[in-house]
């Protein structure tokens, strides 16, 4: 998907995470943390430098954070918030800061909120997840009772999100992505392009791609080899027309969200590929993005086939991921019916004959 409202962030910030939890060092419950935020901030143009999982020591947590903060533009801790007594990452984390922790009345109304409505009474140990940094906010946390916490001191950034990945995921990009890129600390729009292949091994593709990358200085290129298929990855308006031969003017009037360019795209991918098919998709996928007749969740599918050249539009509302599945079915569907229809006239023809 793609997003032509912001340029690049104004400065490379260094990020860097920390996931904390014994659970995770003894091998009880893997490193999903690392996978889920490496993928968001990688889709947006940042290259997570480091992630560092540690104990849920008190020392420890300290000594870590410290190292961190000094280092990083962007420094995201993920678990130790909860009510109980190995919950020690808040309390660790605001001595380090020179910040008071204070008590938070609307956190308190939500954890209470939240265990009625599962007919359950309250402990006195959750009051401990509704405090906050004196000069942070708290982040909602619609799916559990312990927020999110946000601080900016010093120039940088602290985000500290519950361990759970059903709470932290969606608080993440719902809350934490839009934050991040007011900030002008990532990017509006996704960061690079993703090309599927099957049929053809990892280094025979790369053969065949990599005089075409050379001409263009700069572009970053990973290979992921799955099973029957290889993924190569990279985005950018400039990947666009260096790759795909979309006309810069084009992209500066119709905007790289446009049926214009979706059918520029497809044009472009199946020239340089020498196919007689080409597909492309751009669109609003959010959470940000999309405004007035383009709202988030609209779609443009591009195709290129041997009849023409067309494209189509598309409302998908949802959550991104969903956004993202719909439409790259919707046009492998649209592709499937135009082969099926061109080798339809192709044998008609043939018998004419």
């Amino acid at each position: 998907m793609a997003n032509s409202e912001s340029p690049l962030p104004k400065r490379t910030a260094r990020y860097e995470l920390i996931t904390l939890g014994d659970e995770l060092l003894l091998g009880l419950t893997p490193n999903s943390h690392l996978t889920f935020i490496g993928a968001q901030l990688g889709r947006r143009g940042i290259l997570l430098q480091r992630n560092i999982t540690i104990t849920d020591d008190a020392d420890a947590i300290a000594a870590q954070f410290r190292e961190s903060w000094a280092r990083a533009d962007v420094v995201i801790t993920t678990g130790g918030l909860g009510p109980t007594c190995d919950d020690r990452t808040r309390e660790v984390l605001a001595e380090v800061l020179g910040q008071p922790l204070v008590l938070e009345p609307g956190i308190v109304a939500h954890i209470e909120a939240r265990f009625a409505q599962f007919n359950r009474k309250m402990t006195p140990n959750n009051l401990k997840q509704a405090y906050r940094f004196e000069r942070g906010e708290a982040l909602p946390n619609p799916n559990g009772t312990a927020p999110g916490l946000w601080v900016e001191q010093d120039g940088k950034v602290l985000v500290m999100l519950p361990g759970p990945p059903n709470e932290l995921q969606p608080m993440f990009t719902d809350t934490v992505m839009p934050r991040l890129t007011r900030l002008e600390l990532l990017t509006c729009r996704e960061a690079y392009l993703q090309l599927c292949t099957a049929g053809v091994g990892e280094s025979a593709l790369e053969t065949k791609f990599q005089p075409v990358f050379d001409r263009y200085p700069g572009l970053g290129v990973a290979y992921c080899a799955h099973p029957g298929q290889v993924d190569v990855v990279s985005y950018s308006n400039d990947a666009k027309m260096l790759l795909l031969d979309c006309p810069e003017c084009l992209l500066s009037q119709h905007g790289a969200v446009s049926a214009e360019c979706a059918v520029a795209m497809a044009c472009g991918v199946a020239e340089q590929l020498g196919a007689d098919f080409g597909l492309a998709v751009t669109g609003f996928a959010g959470p940000a993005g999309g405004a007035g007749e383009n709202p988030v969740g609209t779609i443009y599918l591009g195709l290129h086939a041997p009849g023409g050249d067309w494209s189509k539009k598309l409302t998908y509302p949802g959550p991104r991921c969903a956004v993202k599945e719909r439409a790259v079915t919707a046009a492998i569907d649209w592709l499937r019916r135009e082969v099926v229809k061109e080798a339809h006239q192709a044998a008609t023809v043939t018998m004419r004959n």
